[in-house]
């Protein structure tokens, strides 16, 4: 298997990351995870625009040709790795080597790609468990709604997940309203309209949270973006997790409550349908 750093193809396994990395050191990197199918990248316009708003978000400078070298780097690693149906294409940039504020912040970028299995997207025929993550906060801020890899609040929130059983766990803001998931942006379905948390309760701008927003009212789906609590949450009558690899999953139970399909699946064939 091979990675591409910085337009050069490596074994996977080589070392890559010095010391003074300001990724390594601060966490300061944007990333975009990207579902390859049958040669294109789903929603690949959303995903250059969020890495984009990204980099100028933390400083990082955009070369002229930028997005143009990702894209053929990109395809130049899933085609050295085989890849040709279904396959993740994990993107990360970061500014070079320094402190805080040392100079230049130069733009290094690595691309990593992991096959899926055909029925990737049919995993959910089932429902998934799910639970609040107690004692894991998600601050919203002006950097939250960006794809940053300062990802403690989700890796704790997914180890708990682990610990419990959960297929995923949920996570409150610093205001004690329900925010997102460990991977992914929520939705739930109350007296028939869809809600999600606005990116001001501090999740991530995910882009299928984006086509949702765009699609749902165009398919006369009532749409609205506001806050919820959680034992409010607990009222709902549908709960959905979004994520542009998985794309639209529902809850068959959360914190032990049963909950129905509703029309996820409904929308994710009307999804697929649309991207044909």
């Amino acid at each position: 298997m091979f990675i591409n750093l910085n337009g050069q193809l490596l074994p996977a396994e080589a070392p890559i990351i010095p010391a003074a990395s300001r990724a390594f050191r601060y966490g300061l990197a944007v990333f975009e995870t990207m579902l390859l199918q049958e040669g294109r990248i789903r929603l690949e316009a959303f995903h250059w625009e969020r890495l984009r708003l990204g980099m100028e978000a933390l400083g990082i400078s955009i070369p002229g040709d930028f997005f143009q070298e990702l894209a053929h780097a990109a395809r130049q690693t899933w085609q050295r790795n085989g890849y040709a149906q279904k396959a993740r294409i994990r993107i990360q940039v970061w500014p070079g080597s320094g402190s805080y504020t040392s100079s230049p912040w130069t733009t290094e970028y690595c691309i990593e790609t992991a096959a899926l299995p055909t029925d990737f997207e049919q995993q959910n025929n089932a429902g998934l468990k799910a639970g609040w993550a107690r004692g894991i906060v998600r601050h919203a801020d002006s950097f939250s709604h960006l794809k940053t890899c300062q990802a403690l609040p989700f890796v704790q929130a997914a180890r708990q997940a682990q610990a419990r059983g959960w297929d995923e766990a949920l996570l409150c803001n610093q205001y004690g309203r329900m925010a997102e998931g460990s991977i992914s942006n929520l939705f739930w379905v109350s007296a028939g309209r869809i809600c999600t948390p606005p990116l001001s309760e501090g999740c991530v701008a995910g882009v299928l949270r984006r086509h949702l927003l765009q699609f749902l009212p165009s398919a006369g789906f009532e749409l609205a973006e506001e806050s919820v609590l959680p034992e409010s949450l607990l009222q709902a009558d549908s709960i959905w997790l979004s994520n542009a690899l998985r794309g639209l999953r529902w809850l068959r139970e959360y914190e032990g409550r049963p909950k129905a399909t509703g029309a996820a699946a409904e929308i994710q064939r009307l999804l697929w349908r649309l991207e044909e």
